[in-house]
């Protein structure tokens, strides 16, 4: 908790780093809820490629 009151708590699962060919990928996918009660799922894809 901040010195606002504010504060979250996230559980996940992340997959770093891994590559299919020369294509890396970063995973994400979890649930996070804050100080309000309210709570919500969380999906995230990154994907990139080396110069």
């Amino acid at each position: 908790m901040d010195g606002t009151g504010y504060s979250k708590l996230g559980i996940g699962v992340h997959a770093t780093d891994f590559r299919i060919g020369d294509v890396s990928f970063r995973a994400s996918l979890g649930y996070q809820t804050e100080t309000d009660g309210g709570g919500s799922p969380y999906v995230a894809l990154g994907v990139w490629q080396p110069w």
